[in-house]
């Protein structure tokens, strides 16, 4: 009797993440700090292995999520 194991899901690196939004690298680490500082709880601004951060695919549709400004924001920059 062996447990089944789930397959393992495949995890995304910054560079893959930077590929896919189509900035640099280095853009993408710029934008990450700036989410990790409005946002310091949430998981997928800070999965690590060692020393590299990773992100699997629901990670990244929450970063997306939280790139999109909120209605709030969207108010005070149009003046309304």
């Amino acid at each position: 009797m062996t447990a089944e194991r789930k397959p393992l899901e495949p995890v995304y690196y910054k560079k893959d993440l930077a590929k896919s939004f189509g900035i640099s690298t280095r853009t993408l680490q710029t934008r990450l700090d700036e989410l990790y500082l409005k946002h310091p709880n949430f998981d997928c601004l800070s999965r690590f292995i060692g020393r590299k951060q990773f992100f699997t695919y629901n990670d990244i549709e929450e970063i997306k999520q939280l790139c999109l400004p909120s209605l709030k924001e969207k108010k005070v920059n149009s003046g309304k």
